[in-house]
């Protein structure tokens, strides 16, 4: 179970760039939508400006260069947080505010037409993350698609009655944790311990449906050897790819470490949702083969 699960994620490294050219797709999209918006929210500005001043100097270049410079000063080894700050409206303006600051002219003139402008840009960004954010789903969904036709391909009415009985069985698990945890606080511990352990056996009964049903006694799938080596594969898979990024990020910095991370969570979670679905289908495949 356990060398099985680590060999299936090192396996499907090989689909590492499905989901970084989904998200690179994605960004691809989303910067020929927002640029041209923010470019047209600038260019209206500086008309106004032109017109309230008609002997202004500034130019539309100036504008796009006072964003991308005070952007680029942002703290981006704290990638989160300067995404925030990107998109916080108070920074755009105060931004714009300063680059027109050199005019003479009373930029309480301006205040409607420049709050006008970061709402243009504020959208822009809104456009640029939704398409980014469709590239991971898109790459998520793409690379699940490739890696189950790898390790554990099934039919598709196989498919629904499994995705059946997970919600089921997985909504009742998370009741009776909740219940647990309200008759008794310290209960959490324990009620962690019977979630894991319960996990386990819903991934192995659902792996048990759609692969052995009928061809492999139950007892030899749904055991607590089988349920402790998937947990052991689910924390190795985890520690790998938690070495992996370490090592990325060492070597380059932290947004490359963020982008390649994706990929490698990405691939490591689909293989822990999968693992017991390859197991019971190896042991049903390797059970059908004796009896021949």
């Amino acid at each position: 179970m356990i060398k099985q699960g680590v060999k299936n994620y090192i396996k499907n490294f090989k689909y590492f760039f499905t989901p970084l050219g989904a998200i690179a797709l994605g960004v691809v999209f989303g910067l020929s939508l927002g640029i041209p918006i923010i470019v047209d929210a600038l260019k209206s500005l500086l008309d106004i400006i032109v017109q309230i001043s008609e002997n202004t100097t500034i130019r539309l270049q100036d504008l796009i260069n006072a964003i991308w410079t005070k952007a680029e000063s942002l703290d981006w080894e704290k990638p989160i947080f300067a995404l925030q700050t990107l998109l916080d409206k108070n920074w755009l303006t105060q931004t714009i505010n300063s680059c027109i600051d050199s005019i003479a002219i009373d930029i309480s003139q301006l205040e409607a037409y420049i709050g006008e402008c970061v709402n243009q840009i504020s959208n822009a960004f809104a456009v640029f993350v939704v398409f980014v954010v469709f590239g991971f789903i898109g790459g998520y969904f793409l690379t699940k698609w490739l890696v189950r036709r790898e390790i554990a391909k099934r039919a598709l009415w196989k498919y629904f009655l499994v995705s059946f009985i997970d919600s089921l069985l997985s909504a009742t698990l998370v009741a009776a944790c909740l219940w647990i945890l309200t008759l008794w606080k310290a209960s959490i511990f324990i009620s962690t311990l019977v979630s894991m352990l319960l996990f386990g056996f819903i991934e192995l009964f659902e792996a048990y449906i759609a692969h052995a049903w009928k061809k492999v006694n139950i007892k030899k799938i749904i055991n607590l050897k089988n349920i402790s080596g998937l947990f052991c594969s689910y924390l190795i898979i985890f520690v790998i790819a938690a070495i992996l990024l370490g090592i990325v990020i060492a070597i380059t910095n932290v947004l490359v470490g963020i982008f390649v991370g994706i990929a490698l969570m990405e691939i490591a979670f689909i293989v822990i949702g999968l693992n017991a679905e390859s197991y019971v289908k190896s042991v049903a495949a390797k059970e059908i083969k004796d009896v021949a």
